[in-house]
């Protein structure tokens, strides 16, 4: 059998659903050290985290999936020991983050607007991207050194004392190995306060990969400043690309 709980979270990109698998023989006893992969009806859409390990004594094992695009997914799993697929299925369903996205042009499905250029790189839309029909594709320098794309102007303008704000971003590289990252920074009146933020770091590669950070205004008033970066490309000129780019505020 395959089981989802919770059977309703979040599309934040955070919140996560468990995902039980439960391995049974022909006369339901429990079969145990079966490796089992999880696959989602969204492909990359969804993030999951594969079973660790083996099934168990109970004959089962377990994984998760997390998305930050709303909709519902359904999830197959394999005995890949035995290159059996569970007939059973789970479903997940991702709901609305509670607030709008405060990316006014989060896709680029009509144009560029609302980014710019960082660290001497070129900018353009290209097709293919993991949440509509086009992404964001950043043409690093002839350099090694750090490049992406920065908020112009700032998505976040005025904030709040104590605001809890969530960034979100897509990325991946068709052919480059450098290491993707968001950075935020917060600023009142031009002066940099509070601490430089930063997300977990990816290693580019051809799969869509989700990149996530968190941030709390210390100061009331102030604007917050926005970069998707590769942070340390592997050669000169390294291309990649961003999409589904979100920032909400946590309740």
């Amino acid at each position: 059998t395959v089981a989802a709980s919770p059977g309703t979270v979040a599309a934040d990109g955070v919140a996560a659903s468990t995902i039980t698998i439960t391995l049974r023989d022909a006369n339901n006893n429990p079969v145990s050290g079966k490796t089992v992969t999880v696959a989602s009806s969204r492909g990359a859409t969804d993030t999951i985290t594969q079973p660790a390990s083996p099934t168990n004594t109970l004959g089962q094992t377990t994984g998760t999936v997390k998305s930050t695009t709303v909709g519902t997914s359904t999830l197959t799993a394999t005995d890949a020991t035995d290159s059996v697929t569970v007939t059973q299925t789970a479903s997940v369903t991702f709901t609305a983050v509670s607030g709008a996205n405060l990316v006014g042009n989060p896709s680029f499905e009509t144009d560029t607007s609302g980014w710019d250029i960082y660290g001497g790189d070129t900018i353009l839309r290209v097709a293919g991207g993991v949440d509509g029909a086009y992404a964001l594709e950043m043409r690093g320098p002839a350099t090694t050194a750090a490049f992406g794309v920065n908020d112009k102007p700032n998505w976040v303008a005025t904030s709040t004392l104590g605001t809890h704000y969530r960034f979100t971003a897509w990325v991946r590289s068709a052919a480059n190995t450098g290491q993707a990252k968001l950075k935020i920074r917060e600023y009142s009146g031009g002066t940099k306060v509070g601490t430089t933020t930063y997300s977990n770091t990816v290693v580019l590669s051809p799969s869509w990969q989700l990149l996530t950070a968190d941030y709390v205004t210390t100061v009331a008033g102030t604007t917050l400043d926005f970069q998707v970066i590769d942070d340390a490309p592997a050669v000169a000129g390294e291309i990649f690309q961003t999409d589904n780019i979100a920032i909400y505020i946590v309740p």
